[in-house]
């Protein structure tokens, strides 16, 4: 979703109600609203580093892009992301505090003042949007 590629999927659709899973995966809406919200592609910020993750971000309507850390090595990882780094490489202005939200749980992750910890599953990715924290969130959700 962050590079705009098509999205194929090769089986029965009418199979994937007995796969909710599956079919969670293919209709998570905030996922498949990364190819449409810019038709910028995403880039690579960071090749694989010694955990065999890379990082990876695309701006997304004002103010907000989205990043994704993925896993290519053999083990889980974790993987530091510099809040205040990524953001004015791909246009997201700099702020105090950044509100992080994990795309794939569709839910807020936290407000973060510098750093983000990304636990990563072997050959996985994880996505997250990343915003300026509103005055309106809470100082204390936030861990960095």
């Amino acid at each position: 979703c962050l590079t705009n590629a098509p999205l194929f999927v090769s089986t029965d659709l009418r199979s994937l109600s007995s796969c909710p899973d599956v079919l969670s995966i293919l209709s998570n809406q905030e996922l498949l609203d990364l190819n449409s919200f810019t038709n910028r592609q995403g880039q690579r910020l960071s090749a694989a580093n010694n955990t065999g993750t890379e990082l990876w971000a695309k701006p997304l309507e004002s103010n907000k892009i989205a990043f994704a850390v993925l896993n290519r090595g053999d083990n889980n990882a974790s993987r530091v992301v510099n809040l205040r780094s990524i953001g004015p490489r791909v246009g997201l202005p700099s702020a105090d505090r950044y509100l992080v939200r994990d795309l794939w749980r569709r839910a807020d992750v936290g407000v973060y003042t510098g750093v983000y910890e990304a636990i990563v599953r072997s050959h996985e990715a994880a996505v997250f949007s990343l915003s300026a924290a509103q005055a309106s969130h809470s100082p204390s959700a936030g861990r960095v």
